[in-house]
């Protein structure tokens, strides 16, 4: 009779031998083809090992916490990154075996230098090339525009990654408008590595239009990923005239394109809030001015409204004051100008009282000597009267009524009446 063994005994039994087989830990080398870090500090990885970019072999393995820490720290320290994707690495394990949860192996240590790789090995020569040509740090260099809103973008026009960025910066809440223009270009493998540096040169030749040139695809292993890590192309993006910002990959992926950019992502859609914060932060920025450029209208109306309140009330009590002392003044002019009147008045009269008596004086002086003169006149006349001349002998003749004064008045026939001064007689001249 076949002897059946329950599927627990065997396992555990197959736990047991395990267990006794590998009581000593081994070091092994693989590939980290995913790994996971949780809350609570465990980090599960998928390990591979490929011959001619095929499977051959594949494995699960856990780090616990405490040992996760002080591996990834002497990454940093060494290599400057923790275990990612990709990595090949010489590692020290326990195989441990689970009647629930299968074979896996229990890290608790990897040697960090054969850790890099041959991508890894790629990746840091480059790295040492950019440098060593000055090249690094000098996209960063590169003026930024405060408001980037002529976008050229290298993707391809199937890419998520490439529909995600256009979506994100054409749906953004401010509908805020974005110029972009796709310059086509296949964003992983070997194809990127000559597509990208071409796509770079047809924007220069018409850099004017743009801002900023922006080069987007989804995450991925590093295989797809590593055409970023080649040396011409990352030269291109680090030497380019315009700031070119990367979101070729997500946070386990640390490649060269984007650390030589003026700035990297982790996706696409980073990439696109990231230009629509930019436009966001200048609009608050700009509410913000408004409201200090309100507060102080309102506050320089308000010293003004009083300044001028304060200037009406002065200008009243200054015109007051004014107006009084002006009332004042012409008041006391008045009282001047009446008081010299009145003096005027008083000594003019006073002198046309003495003029008055002096021409009294003159007038009665004249008038007697007028009087004396025109006795004298009379005397005068009274004396050359015809009555007087008659008393003295003389008589008047007339001949028709008419005086005679001449001899040839005297015509033979012509009546003459004679007046002496006791009467008249008539005469015939013969």
């Amino acid at each position: 009779m076949i002897e059946v063994e329950s599927l627990s005994s065997f396992c555990l039994r197959l736990q047991a031998s395990v267990k006794e087989s590998f009581f000593q830990p081994l070091w092994l080398k693989a590939e980290i083809s995913k790994i996971n870090v949780y809350k609570s500090g465990h980090a599960y990885l998928e390990l591979v090992e490929k011959s001619n970019e095929k499977i051959i072999a594949k494995i699960d393995a856990v780090i616990w916490s405490n040992n996760l820490f002080r591996i990834n720290f002497k990454f940093q320290q060494e290599l400057h990154y923790p275990l990612r994707d990709g990595l090949n690495i010489t590692f020290r394990c326990r195989p441990e075996y689970n009647p629930l949860y299968g074979l896996k192996l229990i890290i608790d240590d990897v040697d960090t230098t054969t850790a890099l790789g041959e991508l890894e090995k790629a990746r840091l020569e480059c790295i040492r090339k950019l440098k060593e040509l000055n090249v690094w740090e000098r996209n960063k260099c590169q003026f930024f525009a405060s408001l980037p809103k002529r976008i050229a973008v290298i993707s391809s026009n199937m890419s998520k990654g490439f529909l995600d960025f256009t979506a994100t910066l054409q749906n953004n809440a401010f509908n805020l408008q974005f110029f972009t223009k796709l310059f086509v270009s296949a964003v992983q493998d070997e194809k990127a590595t000559k597509e990208i540096p071409l796509a770079l040169k047809a924007i220069e030749k018409e850099k004017d239009s743009f801002d900023c040139v922006v080069i987007v695809r989804g995450g991925g292993a590093d295989l797809d990923l590593s055409c970023y890590n080649d040396f011409a192309l990352c030269k291109a993006i680090a030497e380019f005239p315009l700031p070119v910002l990367t979101g070729i990959g997500h946070s386990t992926n640390t490649l060269v394109a984007g650390m030589i950019s003026y700035r990297d992502f982790i996706t696409p859609t980073a990439v696109a809030e990231w230009l629509v914060d930019i436009f966001v932060q200048k609009i608050k920025e700009l509410e913000l001015l408004k409201t200090k450029l309100q507060h102080c209208s309102q506050n320089i109306l308000s010293l003004k409204q009083n300044q001028l309140s304060n200037a009406k009330k002065m200008l009243n009590n200054g015109t007051k004051m004014f107006l009084q002392t002006q009332k004042h003044g012409f008041e006391q002019k008045r009282l001047k100008i009446i008081s010299s009147s009145n003096h005027k008045i008083l000594s003019s009269r006073s002198l046309l009282l003495r003029c008055g008596d002096k021409l009294l004086q003159q007038t009665k002086a004249s008038f007697v000597q007028k009087q004396s003169s025109l006795d004298n006149f009379k005397k005068l006349i009274e004396a050359y009267s015809p009555e007087k001349v008659l008393l003295r002998g003389y008589s008047i003749s007339k001949i028709d009524g008419r005086l005679i004064t001449s001899v040839s008045q005297a015509k033979q026939g012509k009546i003459m009446t004679t007046r002496t001064q006791d009467g008249e007689f008539t005469s015939i001249i013969e």
